[in-house]
């Protein structure tokens, strides 16, 4: 049989396409895939070789007590496990004042040096939840819940969540997130992004926290970057806390986060760490060293980014 030149039109139509990929299956989309995709998608220092990261930070808030003042705060970080806030300069007698200076600050390392998405979800059954909505500025309208149960047999302290989503696009883009901590403390939150030069990175979060006492919290989060070598890292983190009437929130103050003099891979951190565990280790009375960060619960993740 001859094929007239309709035919042979048609067949190399459907050799075009076929080649091009316009009928292969697109793999399935999955909770570990997609997280790893916003791993990717996401600058983190870590994933950049950044194994010892030191640098100094400054609050801008008003201070009552002029000791306050006097305080000279750095962040050490050498590894997930192996980070470390530290005030000085406070006199013994000011120790609450050096407390609640600390408290303030602790939060820093997810900033700084944030969890990857997919080890927030340690400990966890994870479920895909497809959902479509509109969302103002946004060009998709396809999301993905990614939804964590802790596992049964994974130990969790008070406070700690035991419950976790984030919602994203096909992209691996955070857009909302979700906990609920074993206190029933629930929380939600809005992820505001930027794009800069090295890659995605988060610029704002609105959280809305629920207390087991029935009290509501909302928390807003600006982050400024700038150049340290080749990366762009924090420069600021601003803090504002409201009430559910809009109004500044009680016992919690707005304060700006300075961040600077940053030293990466310089070992600086590592020796400072070592230091501060010999310290500890000859010091009972003084914290252990060796024993990660508090932070509040549940924390916003992936700063994880």
């Amino acid at each position: 049989m001859t094929m007239n030149r309709k035919h042979i039109s048609v067949l190399l139509l459907l050799t075009a396409l076929m080649t091009s990929g316009a009928w292969t299956k697109e793999p399935p989309v999955t909770p570990a895939g997609l997280l790893a995709k916003s791993d990717a998608l996401y600058f983190a220092p870590a994933a950049h070789g950044v194994t010892d990261l030191a640098m100094d930070i400054t609050v801008d808030a008003p201070q009552t007590d002029p000791v306050g003042k006097l305080a000279q705060i750095a962040y050490y970080y050498a590894g997930e496990q192996n980070q470390w806030v530290e005030v000085n300069q406070i006199p013994d007698e000011h120790e609450a004042l050096r407390r609640s200076i600390l408290d303030e600050v602790t939060p820093v390392e997810r900033f700084i040096m944030p969890t990857p998405a997919v080890e927030s979800f340690a400990g966890m059954t994870m479920e895909l939840v497809p959902e479509t909505r509109l969302m103002a500025g946004v060009p998709e309208t396809a999301f993905y819940w990614v939804k964590g149960t802790a596992k049964k047999d994974h130990p969790l302290k008070a406070g700690d969540p035991k419950t976790f989503q984030v919602l994203l696009d096909r992209h691996g883009r955070l857009f909302e997130i979700a906990a609920v901590s074993t206190r029933n403390e629930h929380m939600t939150g809005a992820i505001e992004n930027i794009q800069l030069a090295d890659g995605l990175h988060i610029s704002r979060l609105k959280t809305r926290y629920f207390t087991t006492d029935g009290n509501l919290l909302w928390v807003f989060e600006t982050i400024t970057y700038g150049p340290v070598g080749n990366m762009m890292l924090p420069s600021s983190v601003t803090v504002e806390y409201r009430d559910n009437n809009d109004h500044p929130a009680k016992d919690h103050q707005t304060l700006t986060l300075r961040f600077s003099h940053y030293r990466l891979n310089k070992g600086v951190a590592a020796d400072e760490l070592a230091r501060l565990a010999r310290l500890s280790a000859s010091h009972p009375a003084l914290p252990d060293i060796n024993t990660p960060i508090p932070t509040p619960l549940p924390p916003p993740p992936l700063l994880t980014h």
